[in-house]
Formats: structure tokens, C-alpha cells, sequence
């Protein structure tokens, strides 16, 4: 249920986003920003695939019983927190300017 909101979040924000960042861009840059911002969505998800990967081998997830499976979850979540929050800052600065 939680991944259904994200997604339908995101999904309801990313038209806004693109045209806010058009909208700011110089008129012969809009081009180049369209396909950017692509670029970097995709960058954003490989890297935090990477991130949440090593976190969870760190935590132990390689060698966890089914037991354990709750205190990784826990730190994964925990870990991503300070990046949701920084992106959160990210976007507040953006929407202002």
C-alpha cells in the first residue's frame, strides 16, 4: 500500500516538476533540460538501489534467518530517512525559487 502512494505520488508530482524546471530554464536550454531531467531520474534510481543494497548487506542480510528480517528492514528504513529528508529540502528550495 505504502509503494502504491510513493508511486502514485510521484507520478501526480513529476509533470509539475518537469514544467517547473522548463519554466525556469533559459529558452534554448529546454531541450537539453527535458531529456536531463530523465537522465538524472534514472541516475536517482540506480543510485539508490546501490545505496539500499549496501546498506542492506551490512546489515547482515546475506546471513539473516527470517527472524532477523525485521531489525534489517529497520535499518534500511532508518538509513534512507536522512535522504528523504535532504531531497525534501532539495525540492522546497526549488518549488520557492
Amino acid at each position: 500500500m505504502c509503494a502504491a502512494l510513493e508511486g502514485g505520488g510521484f507520478g501526480m508530482v513529476w509533470t509539475f516538476v518537469l514544467g517547473l524546471t522548463t519554466a525556469l530554464a533559459d529558452l534554448g536550454e529546454a531541450r537539453r533540460i527535458t531529456g536531463g531531467i530523465w537522465t538524472v531520474q534514472r541516475l536517482g534510481y540506480a543510485l539508490g538501489v546501490i545505496c539500499v543494497g549496501a546498506i542492506a548487506c551490512a546489515s547482515g542480510l546475506s546471513a539473516m534467518r527470517s527472524a532477523e528480517a525485521a531489525d534489517v528492514a529497520r535499518v534500511i528504513f532508518l538509513a534512507c530517512l536522512s535522504a528523504a529528508a535532504g531531497w525534501l529540502l532539495a525540492m522546497t528550495r526549488l518549488v520557492r525559487a
